[in-house]
């Protein structure tokens, strides 16, 4: 293993972690979402699930002349981000993504999406370079998968930044 996948894998780990420590010391603090919003998220997870299976179908059967171009991890991270982009998305434009009255919430989370896009624009920059982004004739992981994350980061930053001016707007 090397020290990039080590990288991810302890990262993935730490966040597990953070994500997991901050939901049992905030019982209290919990979102609530009522009836409507539960119907909506549900609708959403399917939404993202069947958009996941349809996807992976398609990658199936075009597996072997993608994998010419691209290393083999890529393309189905690539169709989780959008899967998970097409939850946000329903959810946040139903009035389901935010629990009830969250206003200093979506503030940190807007400055956090922010700062994940730009963090990860800078690592794909750091990775441009021809022996960075091209391994073996394909397209490296460790050059697409920040470039991803910071296109994943920009999309739903702006979906939200979209939805809140919409949300002024309307008042």
């Amino acid at each position: 293993m090397n020290y990039f996948n080590l990288g991810i894998a302890v990262g993935f780990f730490a966040t597990s972690l953070l994500v997991l420590f901050r939901n049992r010391l905030s019982k209290k603090q919990q979102d609530c979402y009522d009836e409507r919003q539960v119907i909506i998220r549900g609708k959403g997870y399917q939404y993202a699930f069947f958009t996941t299976m349809g996807l992976l179908m398609l990658y199936a059967a075009f597996a072997e002349p993608i994998e010419k171009y691209l290393e083999a991890g890529i393309i189905p991270l690539a169709i989780l981000l959008f899967s998970g982009l097409i939850l946000m998305g329903y959810c946040l434009f139903h009035d389901a993504f935010w629990g009830l009255s969250n206003k200093h919430n979506k503030r940190i989370a807007i400055i956090v999406w922010a700062l994940f896009s730009v963090l990860n624009v800078f690592n794909t920059v750091e990775n441009i370079s021809p022996d960075k982004i091209w391994i073996a004739g394909r397209l490296s992981s460790r050059f697409m998968l920040p470039l991803l994350l910071s296109i994943f980061f920009a999309i739903a930053l702006i979906l939200m930044l979209l939805k809140n001016r919409m949300k002024n707007d309307e008042e």
